[in-house]
């Protein structure tokens, strides 16, 4: 019957604002029924007569709401695949602050968000921060300080691929205390010295103290990692992990770091740990 009634639905011809109301509509019922919060957030976006318009053609095209969400995913790529990566963007910006909107970001929200952006070739990094820059506004809104808890703090650093990794993984060693001569030897063997060296030269210029405030480098690590191919985010991870594994043991705080930036990357915690046994190093 299901697939009866599938066969049955008209194709649907979607504006660009309608595509963005039903990515965020897909956000907000992937979890459970959408929260007040979350409706505030909509409304503050997206105009009422816009939202009436995709109501209709939903109905009129024989879907059934919100049964039938998912099966919108495609079209809501194909739409946005042909507007300003500007407009691209802001769609999931509005989509994350959405999904951040009942306290957290929930696993099925970010992997839909994740694949909106893979689909419209945009980073979900730059869309994170899009969303942040409206963080007051929509504070004003909903009255949510939570919200401030995201924002994206620290110093912009420029880092290449090799000098976010050592960073990483110095940060891993410095997670637990000094690091130890295994770990120091790890880190010596996959970053090559001028990596390190002009890495602490970014440091220096951009008045991080080293190593006490190292952890403020995260989001400039994050915003390179989320520039690279799901190949290079695994190698950086594992190399962290060895690093973290270097001395014997691995404690709470090394797993939370390297868990923090695993689920930045939307990257499973075993694909960390197995990467070097299926990649010959």
């Amino acid at each position: 019957m299901v697939i009866y009634r599938r066969a049955c639905m008209k194709k649907l011809d979607l504006t660009p604002v309608e595509a963005g109301i039903a990515l965020s509509t897909l956000v907000a019922f992937s979890d459970d029924n959408p929260s007040e919060e979350e409706g505030v957030i909509m409304r503050k976006y997206y105009r009422s007569a816009d939202a009436d318009s995709f109501q209709k053609k939903l109905e009129e095209a024989g879907y059934s709401y919100p049964s039938d969400l998912k099966t919108l995913f495609p079209v809501v790529i194909d739409t946005l695949k042909s507007v300003p990566v500007d407009f691209r963007l802001r769609t999931i910006a509005v989509g994350y602050l959405l999904a951040r909107a009942d306290g957290n970001v929930d696993q099925n929200e970010m992997q839909i968000l994740s694949k909106a952006a893979a689909g419209l070739e945009v980073s979900l990094y730059d869309a994170k921060v899009f969303a942040e820059e409206r963080l007051k506004e929509i504070d004003e809104v909903t009255g949510y300080e939570d919200y401030r808890a995201a924002s994206f703090s620290g110093p912009v650093l420029e880092l290449t691929l090799e000098e976010a990794g050592a960073a990483l993984s110095i940060l891993v060693g410095f997670s637990d205390d000094d690091p130890s001569d295994a770990e120091a030897a790890v880190m010596r063997e996959y970053f090559p010295a001028e990596s390190i060296t002009s890495l602490f030269e970014k440091l220096k210029a951009a008045g991080v103290e080293y190593p006490d405030s190292l952890p403020e480098t995260k989001e400039s690590i994050k915003k390179t990692f989320s520039m690279a191919s799901r190949d290079d985010q695994l190698r950086m991870l594992a190399i962290a992990w060895k690093v973290a594994a270097a001395d014997g043991t691995i404690d709470e705080l090394e797993t939370g770091l390297i868990k923090e930036f695993c689920e930045e990357l939307v990257i499973g915690l075993a694909e960390v740990k197995d990467y070097f046994k299926a990649v010959p190093e």
